[in-house]
């Protein structure tokens, strides 16, 4: 089974394409996770120990219609308690689980950490959507009103607005990933982890988080 080949910890460099990076080395072993309860995706700035606290409590129970668990952490920072605590996780994971820690500088972790950990090359770009790209270069009246729309279908079709939602995310990433380099882009990247974050995390207000980016995020090409 494809997902017996699986070791139980990864390791890739990289920031803003984090969720597609996963999902891409997933589907190279012939492995589909999207729209699954079982896969469980962070994204920080600097992760601390609260924030590792936070991800045992979500990956303790079982997976539900996956083989094992899907633990996705994108950082561009942890501090020495948070790796501590993350090593004792892959050391005796709480449940059947494979784990994603991705970072655009692999050579600021803990070597036992690290050690822990199969490094992976890149994986391969996945094509920007084009709603993505509109998104993006829209006015921020024009991405308000995005949102406004694919929210009031949520009622209606739950699980396929949040995937619409997830792709779009996913694509505007992308998009900002391409332009890194542009000071203005720092405020956005945190808008659009926070919405990802109220994504993945049940109660959260996504509405708001959607809008603070759309408001946020400069008015990009791609």
């Amino acid at each position: 089974m494809p997902w017996d080949s699986l070791h139980h910890a990864y390791l890739l460099t990289g920031s803003d394409d984090a969720y597609v990076q996963a999902l891409n080395f997933l589907s190279a072993h012939q492995i589909t996770v999207s729209g699954s309860a079982d896969v469980l995706y962070r994204a920080y700035d600097r992760l601390g120990i609260d924030d590792v606290v936070q991800i045992v409590e979500r990956s303790i129970t079982r997976p539900v219609d996956l083989p094992r668990r899907v633990v996705i952490l994108s950082f561009a920072d942890a501090t020495t308690e948070a790796q501590n605590a993350l090593l004792k996780i892959l050391e005796e994971p709480p449940a059947p689980s494979v784990f994603f820690i991705i970072t655009p500088s692999p050579h600021a972790l803990l070597s036992t950490l690290r050690s822990r950990l199969s490094e992976v090359a890149g994986a391969a770009a996945v094509p920007i959507s084009n709603d993505a790209k509109q998104f993006a270069g829209a006015s921020v009246e024009m991405r308000l009103e995005t949102i406004k729309e694919m929210l009031a279908t949520k009622e209606d079709d739950d699980v396929r607005t949040l995937m619409n939602i997830t792709t779009l995310l996913n694509g505007v990433e992308q998009v900002i990933a391409s332009q890194l380099t542009e000071p203005s882009m720092r405020h956005g990247l945190r808008s659009l982890y926070a919405a990802k974050r109220a994504l993945t995390t049940p109660g959260a207000a996504l509405k708001p988080m959607l809008e603070q980016l759309a408001i946020l995020l400069p008015r990009l090409g791609a």
